[in-house]
């Protein structure tokens, strides 16, 4: 595959994790090219700490050209939009107040913890990501109701 052989360090792509955990199925995501070595590269997975990167074989078939697998969900955000922040090292719902640009103004959720916040992410940020990756599971939507 031709896609393969001409990455680059700084390239993005879809990758499929390899998922050891047996909770969680292998899933597509977003990830860029970190480190390139002969037959494989090193990727790092959007949003997600160094600790889950991974050397990926060219000829796994766990690679694939930037939303190729996985939906840009970026190009469909607008105001009211519910997103993931993380702040620190906690990740939070939020919703979004604006955008302007690349830059991202959020509102966070109340927590028991946490009184809700405003912040502003830039867009390809590692700190912002669609719903449902880091926090809790997606719930099944009720008839007739708005889910987050």
């Amino acid at each position: 595959m031709q896609f393969c052989k001409d990455l680059k360090v700084g390239d993005r792509v879809d990758a499929r994790d390899s998922s050891p955990n047996v909770l969680y199925k292998p899933r597509w995501m977003e990830a860029v090219v970190t480190g390139i070595e002969p037959g494989a590269v090193t990727v790092s997975y959007h949003s997600w700490d160094d600790r889950w990167d991974e050397t990926i074989l060219l000829d796994s078939g766990r690679l694939a050209p930037s939303f190729s697998r996985v939906r840009n969900w970026r190009s469909t955000l607008f105001q009211g939009h519910w997103v993931e922040v993380r702040r620190g090292t906690k990740w939070y719902r939020a919703r979004i107040i604006g955008i302007d640009g690349e830059s991202v103004f959020v509102e966070t959720l109340e927590t028991k913890n946490l009184p809700s916040y405003e912040m502003i992410v830039h867009l390809h940020s590692d700190d912002l990501t669609h719903t449902y990756m880091h926090v809790g599971i997606k719930p099944t939507p009720i008839p007739g109701s708005l889910s987050i």
